[in-house]
């Protein structure tokens, strides 16, 4: 008898266990999820992922990633303002990149928004009063899907024309314009183009996790509209402030892309620096002189907040290309003068550089190698912002790499810069690209070239 009841209690406890653990298999499993939200347009920072079942929660950072553990056989809740609610059965998935869809009527609003926060700048609603001789519903729709297309549904193209000329037909069509129509149709484009945003070019898988970022940080507003910035710093620092080195797009001074940089500024944050791409303000809005005090407006932000970051105000460097690699070489040779200092914030800092590196380099030598095509009669503009006619013994060492078949900026223009820095005994590189045109430095070959030149000035010239 005795013997029977230790088999019972035997039988019934083995029988529990097992049913505990094929509970915990079944249900228990727990899984490190991992994954990416974004919109049609970016990434998405600060979206809640909830598991519905234990209330557990994780937030996106900015760059749209997010880390939970959770079991494997979650029911996972995202949620962001704006956006619709969007819900997932895992099904022991690990990895999840999900796009979420705005809320219709949230949208309209951002749009609406969007198109004032801008109007400081591109003067649409303005030119939209002198330009449009009925704002009808059908106007009103039509200006929508305009921006709309731009600023949502098609984000990443190179500029707004097709959508812009989709919105002008139907004005035309309407006859809604009066002969104000070039100035409307100016500002619509210089509207689209603060609109339409882009992701780089380069595969940055590598060097994400090597880096912490920060977005959209205003780091100047003129005329109460704010240029943007966004920052990335390495995932560890020993103690010690790190260089810093701020990124300008290239563009023709008109187009904002300052993510076409990205991978090179996430390049050097991955080598333990400091890096920063800008927005700067673009024609038709402004001249390029407008341009160059956003520049200098940028170095100034670096060291009002270097202590913030611990960055070192004696190690900041520029690196450009194109009508950003003029950018870079104007901090080189401009240093502190005071005419080129505008109408940015923190003007009690400095805006000189100790180093910067051009890639395609507009040096404005005057000689009419660029802009092609210009004339005989250059801006009144290009001589204030000529980095070439502003060098001196003191300048910031810089490096030029060219192709040799640039049909836009042509080859002699870093030459000539070259010359003129050994002139005046300041320490400069230049290395040609043989048959390579315009756009060339869209790898991390040439950030290599321009880290190791950053790291030798940095070191003394060593």
């Amino acid at each position: 008898m005795e013997n029977c009841f230790s088999y019972k209690v035997f039988f019934t406890t083995t029988v529990t266990c097992l049913s505990i653990i094929y509970s915990l298999t079944a249900f228990g499993q727990t899984i490190k999820l991992a994954g990416t939200i974004k919109d049609n347009r970016e990434v998405l920072q600060g979206v809640q992922i909830k598991e519905k079942q234990t209330g557990k929660k994780a937030t996106t950072d900015a760059d749209g990633r997010f880390e939970m553990d959770v079991d494997a056989n979650a029911n996972i809740q995202i949620s962001a303002k704006g956006y619709l609610d969007q819900t997932l059965q895992l099904n022991n998935q690990q990895l999840v990149n999900v796009k979420l869809s705005p809320d219709s009527n949230d949208l309209h609003k951002l749009l609406i928004k969007k198109i004032k926060q801008i109007e400081p700048y591109a003067h649409f609603l303005q030119a939209e009063k002198q330009a449009v001789i009925k704002l009808t519903p059908a106007y009103y729709q039509a200006r929508l899907t305009f921006v709309k297309d731009v600023y949502f549904e098609n984000p990443h193209v190179q500029n707004p024309d097709k959508a812009l000329k989709v919105f002008l037909d139907y004005c035309k069509a309407q006859n809604l314009l009066n002969n104000h129509q070039e100035q409307f149709a100016k500002a619509a484009r210089t509207l689209g183009f603060e609109l339409i945003t882009d992701a780089s070019p380069v595969n940055m898988d590598k060097m994400i996790p090597a880096s912490t970022a920060y977005r959209n940080i205003a780091y100047t507003t003129p005329n109460g509209y704010s240029q943007k910035l966004d920052l990335f710093l390495p995932k560890s620092v020993a103690g010690k402030a790190i260089p810093c080195v701020v990124f300008m797009h290239d563009g023709g001074w008109a187009v904002h892309k300052r993510a076409w940089f990205e991978a090179h500024a996430r390049y050097l944050a991955a080598k333990g620096y400091a890096a920063i791409n800008i927005d700067y303000r673009m024609i038709d809005a402004v001249t390029p002189l407008q341009s160059v005090y956003d520049a200098k407006a940028a170095v100034r932000w670096v060291k009002a907040n270097a202590q913030k970051f611990n960055i070192d105000t004696n190690k900041i460097g520029a690196c450009g290309a194109s009508a950003g690699a003029h950018l870079a070489a104007i901090l080189a040779t401009s240093g502190n003068d005071p005419k080129l200092e505008g109408d940015g914030d923190n003007l009690k800092f400095s805006s000189k550089i100790q180093a910067a590196a051009g890639f395609a380099t507009p040096t404005l030598t005057g000689r009419k190698t660029w802009p092609i095509g210009n004339g005989d009669i250059l801006p009144d503009w290009f001589d204030k912002i000529s980095p070439y006619k502003h060098v001196s013994p003191d300048d910031a060492p810089m490096l030029f790499i060219h192709g040799s078949a640039d049909n836009t900026v042509a080859v002699e223009e870093p030459v000539d810069m070259f010359k003129r820095y050994k002139e005046n005994g300041i320490l400069t590189e230049l290395e040609i690209k043989e048959g390579k045109g315009h756009v060339f430095y869209m790898d991390m070959v040439v950030m290599e070239s321009a880290y190791e030149f950053f790291q030798k000035v940095f070191n003394g010239g060593k």
